[in-house]
């Protein structure tokens, strides 16, 4: 006991042999202690930590409340093990939607936070997939669709930058968890799977919504894929079921497939 007793009282006198965190590891162990002291650092006051959850693609989501106005936010940034350069690619593909002039009042800022890259996106609405006791009507139905695919053709065809050639970008996940919906709009979220349309498509898939040639290597994959994901997405929000029943044996073994529930 008295050895034990010691060795506390030793480490206080000497806080230097403590191990030192980089922050934005202190920020992951203790979010409700570092988070919002961090974010007051950069310039963002009046927001308080609430809590956290792990998102798809690698990445931490924190949500943030208001402290003076009824306004939610939720920050995103990269799992302490997750390559960093996956997720700038996604900060690319939100911006380029965002400047293109795509229906996604989410983002608020994309920029580093201790070195690491982060997304500050407002939070409101709520998906699809947690909204299934909901019933559409054929016109709310048509609206979303309408919605979707304005989003989906901006994505496939808007440059970043004025002159640049690049073709574009495919979402690759569109599914309800995807879609933001509230009174007044659609919103198309969570670009984490998405890649060039110019780009060999070998992504994580989510098999209810994923075209039958995203299932087979030797097809090319186009901005089709996106739009066979809206009309699963679309059917079921009329039937409340899937269009067809995904075989097992149709999904090549090499492929990562992910099922996600709402969280």
């Amino acid at each position: 006991m008295s050895n034990t007793t010691y060795v506390v009282e030793d480490m206080k006198e000497q806080p230097s042999r403590r191990p030192i965190l980089p922050p934005f590891l202190r920020v992951w162990r203790e979010p409700d202690r570092y988070l919002t002291q961090a974010l007051h650092a950069h310039g963002y006051t009046g927001f308080r930590y609430e809590g956290r959850k792990s998102s798809g693609g690698g990445a931490v989501v924190y949500h943030l409340r208001g402290e003076y106005e009824d306004m939610h936010l939720v920050l995103k940034t990269p799992h302490p093990s997750t390559n960093m350069q996956d997720f700038t690619l996604e900060g690319e593909v939100q911006r380029r939607a965002y400047l293109a002039g795509t229906k996604t009042p989410e983002i608020v800022a994309s920029h580093e936070l201790f070195g690491r890259p982060i997304l500050l996106m407002e939070e409101r609405g709520t998906t699809l997939s947690c909204a299934r006791s909901v019933h559409y009507t054929p016109k709310r139905i048509a609206e979303i669709g309408y919605a979707l695919t304005a989003q989906v053709e901006i994505l496939h065809t808007a440059a970043m930058y004025p002159g640049e050639t690049n073709p574009g970008m495919l979402h690759n996940d569109l599914k309800p968890r995807n879609i933001l919906v509230d009174k007044d709009d659609i919103v198309l979220i969570d670009f984490a799977a998405a890649s060039p349309l110019s780009a060999r498509q070998d992504r994580m898939l989510t098999v209810q919504y994923t075209a039958p040639e995203r299932l087979t290597s030797e097809l090319s994959i186009d901005g089709r894929a996106d739009v066979f994901s809206i009309g699963v997405v679309l059917y079921q929000l009329a039937t409340g079921r899937q269009p067809y029943p995904v075989p097992e044996n149709s999904i090549p073994a090499h492929r990562k497939i992910a099922h996600f529930s709402c969280v």
